[in-house]
C-alpha cells in the first residue's frame, strides 16, 4: 500500500510541474483509443520493414490479459522500437499472436504522442519477400543429441 500511495504522490507531483505533459494525461484522467492516436495531430507516423523482436503476454490483477509486442525498425531511422500494446479480457481465453518473433513485414505505425516515442499502433501491414521466422531453438528430440554423443564416447 505504501508503494502504490508513493507512486500516486509522484505522478501527482510531476503532473503539477508538467500539466500539459502528453505521457502524464494518460496516466491520470482516461486511457487513450487507438482510434484517438491515429488522428491525433501530434503522433508521430512512420512506415518501414520492421522485425518483430518478441511477445509478452501477462494477466493483470484486474481480469485482463496484456499483450506486448516488441518490433524493430529495419530502415534505421527513428524511432528504432515500437511497443505494440493490446488489452482484452480474460474470459475470451487464449488468443493466437498475429505474429512470429523474427517475422519481417513492411508497415506503418502511428506513435502514441510522448517525448520519446515507443507504445504504437500498426495501421498498415505487408508481407516482405524474405520474411523468415527465427528458427525454433529446441531440437525436435531434445534427448537425441544426448544420446549421439554418449554413443561416441563408447565407441
Amino acid at each position: 500500500m505504501i508503494a502504490e500511495l508513493g507512486s500516486l504522490v509522484l505522478l501527482f507531483r510531476a503532473w503539477q510541474a508538467a500539466p500539459n505533459d502528453p505521457e502524464l494525461r494518460p496516466m491520470l484522467a482516461t486511457s487513450q483509443a487507438c482510434d484517438a492516436v491515429l488522428v491525433h495531430p501530434e503522433a508521430k507516423k512512420v512506415e518501414a520493414a520492421w522485425e518483430v523482436l518478441g511477445e509478452q503476454i501477462s494477466t493483470r490483477r484486474d481480469g485482463m490479459v496484456g499483450q506486448a509486442t516488441w518490433l524493430m525498425n529495419l530502415d534505421g531511422g527513428a524511432p528504432s522500437f515500437a511497443l505494440l500494446l493490446d488489452f482484452f479480457p480474460v474470459s475470451l481465453g487464449k488468443r493466437t499472436s498475429a505474429f512470429d518473433a523474427g517475422e519481417q513485414f513492411r508497415g506503418a505505425v502511428a506513435f502514441y504522442p510522448a517525448r520519446v516515442p515507443l507504445r504504437a499502433v500498426l495501421t498498415e501491414r505487408a508481407a516482405l519477400g524474405n520474411t523468415r521466422s527465427w528458427p525454433d531453438l529446441v531440437p525436435a528430440d531434445p534427448v537425441a543429441p544426448l544420446w549421439r554423443r554418449r554413443g561416441r564416447r563408447r565407441g
